[in-house]
C-alpha cells in the first residue's frame, strides 16, 4: 500500500509540473517590461542613458504594466513612460529632444547637389552612347582597312587576308575586332578606325602598332 501511495504522489507531482511548466517558461515580470520599454526608446529616439526606471503591474487581467523613468541627454534629464500590454509596448511618452534632422537649408543644398550629380551622370551617359554609336557605325571601308593593317604586321605576313575576320565592336577606344583563325594560329586584336576610315592604331594581345 505504501508503494502505491508513493507512486500516486509522484504521478500527481509530475502532472502538476507538466501543467505549470508552460506558465513558468512564459513568465513576464517588471524587469521584462522595463527592458521592452528601454528597447523601444532606443529604437525610436536613440536613447541610451536610462535612470530610475520602475515598472508597476496594473490591476487588469493579463500582462499590463506602466514603466516610468528618466534619461539624460546632453546633461539634462527628461522623463519617459511606456504602456505595455501582453508583452507589447502600446504607447511611449518622452518629453526630451528627438534625433536631429537636417535643416531646410541643408535639405535644399543636398537637393541641388543631387540634381547636379544626376545631370552630370546623364550627360556622361549620353556622350558614351553617342561615342559607341559612332564606333559601331564602321563602314565596310573601315573594316577592310583594319583587315589590311592587321595583315601587314610582320608575324602575319604569311597569312591570307581571307583568314582575317573583322567585326565592328566597341572595346575601350577601339571599334573593330579582328581575329585570325588558321591551323597554326588563333590570334585576335583590335583596331581604332577614325571617322575617315583610317586606322589610327592596331593592337594584338601583346603588341600595339600606331600609324
Amino acid at each position: 500500500m505504501q508503494t502505491t501511495s508513493i507512486k500516486t504522489t509522484l504521478a500527481t507531482t509530475a502532472v502538476f509540473l507538466s501543467l505549470a511548466a508552460p506558465s513558468i517558461a512564459m513568465a513576464y515580470d517588471e524587469d521584462d517590461a522595463i527592458k521592452d520599454c528601454e528597447k523601444r526608446l532606443r529604437d525610436e529616439y536613440s536613447l541610451t542613458n536610462f535612470r530610475h526606471q520602475k515598472a508597476e503591474k496594473l490591476a487588469e487581467e493579463g500582462h499590463k504594466y506602466k514603466v516610468t523613468g528618466n534619461t539624460k541627454v546632453d546633461g539634462d534629464k527628461y522623463d519617459f513612460s511606456c504602456d505595455i500590454k501582453d508583452r507589447h509596448v502600446t504607447s511611449v511618452t518622452y518629453d526630451g529632444p528627438e534625433k536631429e534632422g537636417m535643416t531646410d537649408a541643408q535639405k535644399a543644398a543636398v537637393g541641388v547637389a543631387a540634381v547636379a550629380a544626376s545631370a552630370a551622370i546623364a550627360a556622361k551617359l549620353k556622350e558614351k552612347k553617342e561615342e559607341q554609336a559612332r564606333f559601331a557605325n564602321v563602314s565596310s571601308t573601315g573594316l577592310k582597312a583594319c583587315r589590311d593593317a592587321a595583315g601587314k604586321r610582320p608575324e602575319y605576313r604569311s597569312v591570307s587576308t581571307a583568314d582575317i575576320f573583322v567585326t565592328a565592336k566597341v572595346q575601350g577606344d577601339a571599334n573593330v575586332e579582328w581575329r585570325i583563325e588558321t591551323d597554326k594560329l588563333n590570334d585576335w586584336g583590335t583596331c581604332h578606325v577614325s571617322e575617315e576610315d583610317e586606322v589610327v592604331a592596331v593592337r594584338t594581345k601583346q603588341h600595339e602598332m600606331k600609324y
